[in-house]
Formats: structure tokens, sequence, C-alpha cells
């Protein structure tokens, strides 16, 4: 593009080259976010409902700690008591029955019920372990410690510490579905004698709520 003035010679004229606009080509308003502080009254009411939250937790926890501890000492001196009696029993055992591994539980009527966990056993085992268990006193009476002690714990355990988490409950109707006692009473070093704890029972068999807490 040229440009002629009068009297000169034309002035070549090099276009613009066109461009998109940037951001910094366009202006921006700032704006400015003003936090209003709460009021003293605003701020004392906030402390006041902190304070209350908390002390009322810890009041709930406090008003458990007692029963939920003593729970806890008889579930463990219950679960000594009974791997200390069910070793005897299977010491006892004649050399069919001795070398076969086997669980147990309590049934609902009080009774010892024999559990094949590991198809290792006939019927005429079962019944002939059923029959032996039930005509023994010192482990009908320690698995029946146990069995209470562990429903206490576990209901303790549901009002305050919530270890076991508010989704298992147990009584005496669904224990002999969930337990065995047999896993329970296994050498705690053993191999895979975690599995056998309460709490993995419980965890991996226990009846869920869905997140429901109530008592059965």
């Amino acid at each position: 593009m040229a440009i002629g003035i009068l009297g000169s010679s034309p002035i070549a004229m090099t276009p613009l080259a066109a461009r998109p606009l940037a951001a910094t080509d366009v202006p921006r308003e700032s704006v400015a976010l003003v936090r209003v502080p709460p009021t003293a009254a605003e701020e004392a009411e906030t402390q006041a409902r902190i304070k209350a939250n908390i002390d009322e937790q810890l009041a709930q926890l406090n008003n458990h700690s007692a029963a939920f501890l003593r729970a806890q000492g008889q579930l463990s001196t219950a679960t000594v008591g009974l791997r200390s009696v069910f070793n005897d029993f299977k010491s006892s055992l004649d050399e069919n029955l001795a070398g076969k591994a086997f669980g147990f539980t309590v049934d609902a009527d009080g009774l010892l019920r024999v559990l094949n966990t590991h198809g290792a056993l006939s019927q005429d085992d079962m019944d002939q372990l059923n029959e032996l268990m039930n005509n023994s006193n010192s482990l009908k009476n320690a698995a029946q410690q146990y069995m209470n002690s562990a429903i206490d714990y576990v209901n303790e355990d549901q009002k305050g510490p919530r270890m076991l988490g508010a989704t298992y409950f147990r009584d005496k109707t669904n224990f002999g579905g969930i337990i065995d006692l047999g896993a329970v009473a296994a050498d705690p070093r053993s191999k895979g004698a975690k599995d056998g704890w309460l709490t993995s029972q419980l965890w991996n068999k226990g009846i869920r709520t869905g997140g429901i807490h109530e008592v059965v």
C-alpha cells in the first residue's frame, strides 16, 4: 500500500498484521472478598457448642469405660481358661481322634457341638466327640463362661469404645453360628491363630445390621 503526498514521492506503508486479542488486552476488575468477623456473642456461642459436644462425648466414654474394661478383663480370663481346658480335653482323646483337627461351639440350648472345620471327621467321629464334650463338665463350663464373657464384652463395646464397629451383635441364640471356640482356644503362637480371635471371627462372620445400632 502506498500513500502519495503532493510534491513528493509515494511512501510505501507495510500493512499491520492482525492478531487475536490476548487476555492482557482486556482489563479485569478485581473483586475483594471481605471477611466479616463474628461478633463476640457469636464466637462465644460457637465455642460453647464445641465444648458441650466434647464434654458429652467424654462423659459417655467415662460412663462406660469401667464396665468395658471389666468385661475386657473377664473375656481375657475366660479365653485363658478355655484354652487350658480344651487342651486337656484333646489330650484325653484316643488315638483315633487325637490327631484330627476340629472346632466346637455352644448352641442356644447350652450344649456343645463339634465343628468339622477341616473336613477331617467322619459322622461317627462327630457323634463320638459331641458325646464326649457334653459329658465333660469342665469343658462345658469353660465354653459357657467364654460365651457369656464374649457377649458382655461386645455389648459393652457397643455402648462405649465401639472397637468392633456398630454393626455386629450377638447373643446366645446366634453365638453357635458365628464363633468357633476351637479356633479361639488355639495356641496363640500357631500359624493362623489370629483368624480365631473373637474380633476376627466377628468381622468375618458377625451379624451385620447395616450400621443400625440396636440391641438383640
